[in-house]
Order: C-alpha cells, then structure tokens, then sequence
C-alpha cells in the first residue's frame, strides 16, 4: 500500500487546498487531474505487480503455494483501497471530512456483512478477502459519485498546467517519510 501513495495524497491535499483558497479553480482542476493521472498509474502498476507475480511469491516467498489465490485477490483491494484513499484526500483538500465518515462506514458495514455471508457460505479464507475487495470496491464508487455530485465543478472544465518540478520536488520529501515510516513502524516486529 506504501507503493501506491508515495505520498500523493498528503501533495493533493496541500496543493488542491492551497489553489481553492486562493480561489484559483482552474488550478485546481489541473492539480486533481494531475495528480489522479499519477495515483492511478502507481495503483494500477503496483496491484498489476502483485497480480502478475502472484503465483512466484507464494511459492518463494511464502512457500506456500495455496496463496497465489488470495495475493491475486488482494491485488485488486489495493487497487480500490489506494484510489478511495485518494479521493477521501481530495475530499479533505475541500475541508470536506464527512467523506471519511461515509467511506469508513460505508465500507465498514459492507465489509462486516460480506465476510460474514461469504465465510458461512463456506469460503473461508477466499470469501472473506473478496468481502474485503467488494467493501473496498463499494466505498470506492459511494466517494467517487459523491465527489462528482458535490465537488464536479472541481473536476471538469478548464484547467492550467501545474508545475511538475514542484510536485515531484515536494513529493519526494513525502516519500522518503513514508517509506522510512513503515521501515520503522515494522521494524520491531522482525
């Protein structure tokens, strides 16, 4: 999950924000549609990864070969998790924090209620990550519709170009506290 932010979301919400305070709207169109362009590129590359290297990580990583299935399945709750993380971020860039209340919810309930009805119908292992999936999955699309409903105008229409110097810049800063805070944060576990 490290790999599909690299701190994209902490740049939306400061960049997004900064341009709407500014009141400067078409800036921030390019700032959403930048940085989603990015976001979706790194979901995408890093659930493919996981995806296509599936069946080699379960057998010499894990050694264990029944978990091709389930890394496979996971690959796409990183995919949907990364990218409702991100809209949830633009979200916050409007002083919006409802949508962390609906996505929370949202996919807190849906989750709740898969794993239970897939595990009882006897899919064990497999049943509850694909309850995981489809939650990801629900939350993902309840935020997306809801951006589009509330915050469209931000979305679509004309838009500058931004300063890719400066995002990349302050981005990489984000990245290396990211990567470093999971060294970190694991690190007592190993």
């Amino acid at each position: 999950m490290t790999f599909t932010d690299l701190g994209i979301n902490s740049t939306v919400v400061r960049y997004v924000a900064h341009s709407y305070g500014l009141r400067d709207y078409e800036l921030v169109r390019g700032y959403i549609r930048g940085l989603t362009k990015l976001k979706v590129l790194l979901a995408l590359s890093v659930s493919i990864l996981l995806f296509l290297t599936s069946d080699w990580l379960a057998f010499h990583v894990f050694h264990e070969q029944g978990l091709s299935l389930p890394l496979k399945i996971i690959s796409l709750y990183v995919l949907f998790f990364s990218l409702s993380g991100y809209i949830n971020a633009v979200f916050n860039a409007f002083n919006d924090f409802r949508s962390n209340f609906i996505k929370s919810l949202s996919y807190e309930v849906v989750r709740l209620f898969l794993i239970i009805l897939l595990v009882s119908l006897g899919f064990s292992v497999v049943g509850a990550l694909l309850g995981f999936v489809i939650a990801s999955f629900f939350s993902l699309v309840i935020l997306l519709l809801l951006l589009l409903k509330n915050y469209g105008k931000y979305v679509f229409g004309r838009a500058k170009r931004i300063d890719w110097k400066r995002i990349i810049r302050f981005t990489s800063y984000l990245t290396i506290g990211s990567i470093t805070w999971v060294v970190f944060a694991y690190v007592d576990r190993l």
